[in-house]
């Protein structure tokens, strides 16, 4: 009766999945990275950066570079493999008009960014480099654009089907993988806009650059998003390799096509596949993160602990514990490590351990608890009630 839980228990031992610290969801960040400039010609030290995250909470990261010549391209990382995407490419194939050659979708994106500061040349002269990619390319309209997105990356993407067109594949891939968290294409289209304006803006000194280690630009990830992110992930794995194991079956001439009615078979071919429980219950055991897209994090492993057991402070104290990420313990970087004004009364200021760890395993305070979607939309509503009610003469 007095046991909390919250953990799993694997060969005997308790396992706990960490609360992890991600970039906040479905925000624009702009910051400097020296190490850009490495990336290739033409490429500088700016870039906008964005997490966008699905309600089923599929994530992915996108990064719009700025390069030297005034122009922008955006990169994501689909199955641990990098692209690189001209940006006018994607305007042109989001774009609300009607995408034909006579121009009248390049006179809207580029009024679109301008934004009627058509005095201020830094800005103009940027979009104009921008928009002449389409000459250089060769892209004139929106179906074309599909159909470049679509022709470069129809051998990686999963799910595209051999009947599928060119323009079917690009507007799978704008529907599916880029700025997931915008049902249409006239909102990514604006979202876009938003990335871009607010890259530029940037290099010309207009805002400051965000702070990453900032609480305000953090959210936290909780055990349960990790655990069903990757069931999900499993699940659609499992149907991947049934459907591979089906195709193969009806290539073979002596296979009877009525046997796939029978729910016997059906049962044989999912059953063919590797346990889904099995994978996840090796991730528990481990820590070990085996996944085809890492889940859009920067960590494969040590996401599960054992919790200590020494005495009931130091038991509960797991149960809080914050973590930034394996991959920033090997950074140099020691601004990460420091605890921001802002953070005080959601971190511990004392509670980190000592040695390499310290200041990126936090605890977070006795009165600080993470809420989901859910309980947000709840407590927005809450002030409102209250006021209702007051207007109606009652108390709450």
């Amino acid at each position: 009766m007095h046991e909390w839980g919250g953990y799993f228990i694997v060969n005997g031992n308790e396992r706990l999945l960490r609360m992890l610290i991600v970039n906040k969801r479905n925000y624009p960040v702009c910051f400097e990275r020296s190490s850009f400039c490495n990336r290739g010609r033409f490429f500088s030290p700016f870039a906008v950066q964005m997490r966008c995250v699905r309600d089923d909470l599929f994530s992915q990261t996108l990064t719009i570079h700025y390069l030297t010549d005034g122009n922008c391209v955006l990169k994501f990382i689909y199955q641990k493999q990098e692209f690189l995407v001209p940006i006018y490419v994607l305007l042109k194939a989001l774009a609300p008009c009607s995408g034909q050659s006579d121009g009248s979708t390049d006179t809207y994106i580029y009024n679109r960014l301008v934004k009627g500061y058509f005095q201020n040349r830094q800005i103009s002269d940027k979009i104009e480099v921008l928009l002449a990619d389409g000459n250089k390319l060769g892209l004139f309209s929106q179906e074309q654009c599909l159909a470049y997105l679509g022709s470069r990356l129809r051998t990686v993407l999963e799910g595209v089907t051999t009947d599928m067109s060119d323009s079917d594949v690009g507007r799978f891939l704008l529907e599916r993988i880029l700025l997931v968290h915008c049902s249409s294409f006239k909102d990514k289209f604006n979202t876009l806009c938003l990335m871009v304006e607010k890259l530029y803006a940037f290099v010309a000194g207009e805002c400051a650059s965000d702070n990453l280690d900032a609480t305000s630009n953090q959210e936290v990830l909780l055990g349960g998003h990790v655990y069903v992110s990757l069931m999900a992930e499993k699940l659609y794995d499992l149907l991947l390799g049934a459907r591979a194991k089906l195709i193969k079956d009806l290539k073979n001439p002596k296979f009877d096509f009525m046997t796939i009615r029978n729910p016997n078979y059906l049962k044989k071919l999912m059953d063919s596949q590797t346990s889904i429980g099995k994978k996840l219950e090796h991730f528990l055991a481990t820590g070990n993160l085996v996944s085809r897209s890492q889940l859009d994090l920067q960590q494969t492993a040590g996401f599960t602990i054992v919790p200590d057991k020494l005495n009931t402070t130091r038991y509960l104290s797991h149960f809080r514990s914050i973590h930034r990420g394996q991959y920033f313990t090997e950074m140099k970087t020691t601004t990460v490590r420091k605890l921001l004004p802002e953070s005080w009364g959601f971190t511990c200021p004392v509670h980190t351990p000592d040695g390499s760890p310290c200041g990126l395993l936090n605890h977070i305070t006795l009165s600080c608890a993470p809420i989901g979607k859910e309980e947000t939309e709840m407590a927005q509503k809450i002030p409102q009630f209250k006021q209702l009610l007051t207007k109606l003469g009652m108390h709450a």
